[in-house]
């Protein structure tokens, strides 16, 4: 096969720095994967290094930036664009320029490609997507007539179903077998996939205006209570690491986050299974999220950009390593592959009305303060230490403060 690398003009002879924030199972097989593309291209002089995951990488990129220390290219989570983009800190992409290196938008999940651009720029490109899922244990769910007819789980539709799905495993098991993840992340993105799903919306003008529709958070958050609680489908209290313990151990039916633990399960031979958050209400979408090359600002030197390109599109022909990860590749030539079709277990299908971005504010996205703002209450409620309605307002009171806030310069 081709790559994408190759179809540029000669290679480029700048240092390819590139920084990223990739740690555990995404951190080695991004190197897997930097490594492959210096054995092909041995004359290209790179160096590669990872930074801490979150508010440190991205602090440490607009310092590199504004001393003009910046890498060729860096990683970056397309949630949080909007404060780099905002600052000047990144350099748009020329999609007649991308052209020219095979990088073009028809050769992209188109949700990952839109939610690259912002106000009508390409600021990104999409590495990855990875929707919020459910994950199950085939055998339980099995015995507890869960599956379809071709081994998969039988899509549940509404709260009820939702329930029903909850009930049966817990009619095998004997107990709640799942939990919502302790930390506020994991909460958020449920409630996020809900919220929206009921119509509900968290802000408007680029973050600038809380909204959080109180009657769609009291009817979302009072049914993820009530499986914690009054019906007691799901434990009340459980963190990733116990949550994973249990799925591992066959001693949880589901496991509810995104696609990136795929690896854990694969490598403790547990037998699985991967299915896109549900329709629980009026619509079908759910949480997704993104990593993406950008290209700091710096110059304009043609072979510099050049160079940038050149690993970029050597990285996208390279994502079939990324997808053993759990995350699906955005570049379709990888993700349609026999290749990477063979790569099971992985997700079964995708959300039918669309995967859902964080919206458009300088506080959102990966590691973001509207995580923890929304999450924290959400957390404190299902565990059972405040009531929805307390909830609600600390949640609003956290997010007015941010909207109210003024975004970085």
């Amino acid at each position: 096969m081709q790559r994408a690398a190759v179809a540029g003009t000669g290679l480029p002879a700048d240092l390819v720095t590139f920084w990223n924030f990739f740690g555990g199972g995404d951190g080695a097989r991004m190197t897997e994967m930097v490594a492959d593309y210096q054995a092909t291209y041995p004359d290209i002089p790179l160096r590669s290094t990872t930074l801490t995951w979150g508010n440190p990488f991205y602090t440490k990129l607009a310092l590199g930036t504004l001393s003009r220390q910046p890498p060729l290219v860096a990683s970056c989570h397309v949630d949080r664009l909007v404060t780099p983009v905002d600052t000047g800190l990144l350099r748009p992409f020329d999609v007649a320029e991308l052209a020219e290196w095979g990088i073009t938008e028809d050769k992209f999940f188109p949700r990952a490609w839109e939610a690259s651009h912002r106000n009508g720029q390409l600021w990104a490109i999409p590495l990855d997507y990875h929707p919020l899922a459910v994950y199950y244990n085939k055998p339980i769910a099995q015995e507890a007539g869960l599956l379809a007819p071709d081994g998969t789980l039988a899509e549940p539709v509404g709260t009820q179903g939702f329930e029903d799905m909850l009930a049966a495993a817990k009619e095998v098991m004997g107990e709640p077998s799942s939990g919502f993840m302790g930390d506020a992340a994991g909460h958020y993105r449920v409630f996020y996939s809900l919220h929206t799903q009921a119509g509900g919306e968290m802000v408007r003008d680029d973050g600038r205006t809380a909204v959080l529709t109180k009657d769609v958070f009291m009817e979302v958050v009072s049914w993820m209570r009530s499986l914690t609680h009054e019906k007691e489908l799901l434990v009340r209290t459980i963190d990733g690491g116990g949550a994973i313990a249990n799925f591992v151990n066959n001693r949880f039916a589901f496991f509810l986050s995104g696609g990136w633990e795929r690896p854990t399960f694969v490598d403790a031979g547990v037998d699985f299974g991967i299915h896109s958050w549900p329709k629980v209400y009026d619509s079908h979408v759910a949480w997704d999220g993104t990593h993406s090359f950008v290209i700091p600002t710096y110059d304009e030197n043609p072979d510099r950009i050049a160079s940038a390109l050149h690993f970029i599109s050597g990285m996208l022909e390279r994502s079939a390593t990324w997808v053993e990860g759990g995350h699906l590749s955005t570049w379709l030539p990888v993700q349609d592959s026999p290749e990477t079709q063979s790569i099971v277990p992985h997700y079964e299908n995708l959300p039918a009305d669309g995967t859902l971005y964080d919206p458009q504010a300088w506080y959102a996205g990966s590691g973001g303060n509207l995580q923890t703002v929304i999450g924290q209450p959400l957390a404190a409620c299902t565990q059972g230490h405040i009531s929805v309605e307390d909830a609600y307002d600390q949640a609003f009171a956290g997010l007015r403060e941010l909207a109210a806030t003024e975004p970085p310069k």
